[in-house]
């Protein structure tokens, strides 16, 4: 057999689809075997090897093949809903606006909100529970749309007072003021359940809200962190009860120990143990409630916190009446409704708005309005500068142009520009990384245009004439998704007709016209110059931040109304999702610095009911194959060192010369000579850090006999199986390919 033919060609091509990861010993084999993503190792096997070890060796090749990739991005984030509503909302939008979410959702947009059937006084009647928004909120924001400069580059969910609301609505008619004690209207209100005992008008009722137990004597329950035990039942339903230890006797509705205890029902037999009652205990047992009053009246105050049921009220409504309840597109508006309103209002950094991650949540946390993700992640932008540069040598496009002064435009991707075929120098549009602008000297009307070609020199794309009416196209940046209108650059004003009457606007349109209409959120830089003179910085004062020097659109219309943000001191976004950076500290440095993201980003926003799943994943990854191309089959006589590789080392001591040399033997050293550290019967793995080359590893696979060293190479060949064997060794004896066949040696 010719071992090095053989060996060639298996392993080379097993090995043309290989991985690893890095690691210090067995537990974390093969790692050390690769570098960036490629294989650098030998495999080497003794030129007296037996087949049994050439068998070993492709069964590690074989292995190593499946283990080789590089983690290769997805493109974007993934959120799975299932039983809930999600949407894409643009900033400065309401989640409820036309187009995006529905106002009001039921079951069947929402998994266990109820939609059954109720029973009430011996006749049944079709109720469900719905969420109602406003149209308007809640709604996503950033710093600018919010007017809220500690929202930085961030992005949050603001709501307002009555924007979120639960309710129940009966969908026959039902007179709800007929309920009694002995006859109530059970509820599963929020997921609690309440029962209805009376009604004293149109907006006010009575209820049991309290917890409800069926207990028998001798049964205990914890309550408002208490231990509660039902000790006796007497025979005119009073009852005695154990709270932590002290005895009462409770009849009708009392409070102790801080619990509310209503006796409800009761059972009384000449038994002791077949003794029961129905109690409802809780903060409060029985309550109250009139339109307008707080959900659990705890203190009564509400810090504009959505987790204190304080900042929820009841909205009742219709409860003496004898009808169904009208649910249009906006909520319940006649017949009877019970529910309660979220009277929070979000609209600051101080009061903790959520952002990606967080949510609002319902009483009892019985739905959820959540922020889930942005639709763009972080390292999904792109920077684009705008800066001023003097001095710019651009003889190679216009002879004689050593020293212009010049605004210059670069983008952090190649060829994040596109510059207009309509430019006299062009011919078709024109992809590029860098643009730079000058006055021209002969007719201040115009700016000239030039640009890093495809040679990377400087060359002349053609001049605008910035004093057209509305502005001069002359570039676009095309990122992503992020292109053609998404981004135009526009040049207005005239050089000629007095100083810094020069702009550039970024004018922005959004991925549709309903996400991000025209005239909103466009970017208009002033260029410093003299009248009819060169560009030498922004703004009316060079290397000075200044209000006006950069505006942001936050109007609609034929026209932007325009708002200052030159001189404010943090990141800012705006509402395509462009990051503004710092405008003081860069305006000082006469220079613009934008991040603009791959397409316009969006709020994940998803609506849960109670039996709602979602499921993330964030700038996923996937596994690509990295082929092996080089030779990676050796044998010991053609292995000189040092070699520069790791090495796998198929094969004892006595057939592998490499083997010998790394365990410290002579070549060949065999079992008889009482030198190796493994017996008959045994295979032996082993990690070694020096001794053939520094900075290298060697990995010796070896046995007593040829069927040994294949052992020891199926082991690990399975290394995943057999990782907590491997694990913190750096040599193991194998007597078996299993578990229990693994010893530390």
């Amino acid at each position: 057999m010719n071992v090095k033919k053989l060996l060639s060609a298996i392993l080379t091509a097993l090995l043309a689809m290989s991985p690893v990861v890095m690691a210090l010993d067995l537990g974390d084999y093969p790692s050390f075997l690769f570098e960036d993503n490629n294989l650098d190792a030998y495999v080497v096997v003794g030129s007296a090897a037996a087949p049994a070890d050439v068998v070993g060796a492709v069964d590690l090749a074989a292995r190593l093949a499946g283990e080789s990739y590089e983690e290769v991005g997805t493109g974007g984030d993934s959120v799975t809903v299932t039983g809930g509503e999600s949407e894409d909302i643009p900033i400065n939008k309401g989640m409820s606006a036309t187009n995006y979410m529905d106002q009001v959702m039921d079951d069947e947009d929402l998994a266990g909100l109820l939609d059954s059937e109720v029973t009430f006084q011996s006749d049944s009647y079709n109720y469900r529970e719905v969420l109602v928004f406003s149209s308007s909120q809640p709604s996503v924001h950033s710093s600018l749309t919010s007017s809220d400069d500690d929202y930085g580059e961030g992005v949050y969910l603001e709501t307002s007072s009555g924007s979120i609301a639960y309710y129940w609505v009966f969908d026959e008619a039902i007179n709800v003021s007929t309920a009694t004690s002995s006859q109530p209207l059970r509820m599963e209100f929020l997921g609690k359940a309440i029962k209805i005992t009376s009604v004293s008008s149109a907006t006010t009722f009575t209820a049991y809200v309290g917890d409800t137990y069926s207990m028998n004597v001798g049964d205990s329950v914890e309550v408002e962190g208490k231990t509660v035990t039902l000790e006796n039942v007497g025979s005119t339903g009073s009852v005695r009860l154990n709270i932590d230890g002290t005895l009462y006797t409770v009849s009708g509705t009392e409070t102790h120990e801080g619990i509310e205890i209503t006796i409800d029902d009761y059972f009384y037999a000449d038994a002791l143990a077949e003794r029961g009652a129905t109690i409802i205990m809780g903060k409060q047992a029985s309550e109250s409630y009139t339109d307008g009053d707080k959900y659990l009246k705890d203190d009564n105050i509400c810090n504009n916190n959505p987790e204190d049921t304080d900042c929820w009220e009841w909205v009742v409504a219709g409860l003496t009446g004898n009808s169904a309840t009208t649910v249009g597109s906006s909520g319940p508006s006649a017949g009877p409704y019970i529910g309660v309103k979220g009277v929070f209002t979000v609209n600051d950094d101080t009061d903790n708005p959520i952002t990606a991650g967080g949510c609002y949540k319902f009483p009892n946390d019985y739905a959820e309005v959540c922020f889930d993700s942005l639709s763009v992640s972080e390292d999904a932008y792109m920077t684009l500068t705008l800066e001023y540069a003097d001095s710019v040598d651009l003889s190679n496009a216009v002879g004689g142009k050593t020293a212009q002064n010049t605004m210059y435009l670069h983008t952090s991707e190649e060829e994040g520009l596109k510059l207009k075929s309509a430019l006299s120098g062009l011919s078709a549009d024109t992809r590029t990384t860098q643009v730079w602008l000058e006055v021209n000297t002969t007719d201040a009307d115009w700016v000239n245009v030039y640009y890093r070609n495809s040679e990377g020199a400087k060359a002349y794309a053609g001049y605008v004439n910035t004093t057209a009416s509305g502005g001069v196209n002359f570039a676009e940046i095309e990122y992503g998704d992020t292109k053609g209108t998404n981004m135009a650059l526009d040049l207005a004003g005239d050089a000629s007709g007095g100083a810094d009457a020069l702009n550039l606007t970024f004018d922005i349109l959004g991925k549709t016209t309903t996400d991000l209409a025209d005239n909103y959120d466009d970017l208009r830089v002033q260029l410093s110059h003299a009248s009819s003179g060169a560009f030498d910085g922004l703004g009316a004062t060079p290397s000075s931040e200044e209000a006006n020097e950069l505006q942001w659109c936050n109007g609609a219309g034929s026209g932007c109304v325009w708002k200052n943000i030159g001189t404010k001191d943090e990141n800012h976004r705006s509402i395509y999702g462009i990051v503004i950076e710092d405008p003081k500290s860069h305006g000082a440095s006469d220079e613009v610095v934008l991040r603009v993201p791959q397409e316009q980003v969006f709020a994940k926003i998803v609506v849960k009911g109670p039996s709602t799943t979602v499921t993330s994943s964030t700038s996923g990854t996937v596994k690509k194959v990295v082929p092996v191309t080089n030779a990676v089959a050796k044998l010991d006589t053609e292995v000189s060192l040092p070699v520069g590789k790791n090495l796998v080392l198929v094969g004892g001591p006595a057939v592998n010369r490499l083997t010998a040399q790394a365990m410290g033997l002579d070549y060949p050293t065999y079992g008889g000579s009482g030198l190796l550290p493994f017996s008959e019967g045994e295979g032996y793995i082993a990690l070694y850090d020096s001794g053939l080359e520094s900075g290298k590893y060697a990995v010796v696979v070896a046995g007593w006999a040829a069927g040994d060293t294949r052992n020891a190479a199926s082991v690990l060949q399975q290394f995943g199986s057999f990782n907590s064997q491997l694990d913190g060794n750096v040599a193991v004896k194998v007597t078996s390919v299993s578990a229990s066949g693994i010893t530390a040696a």
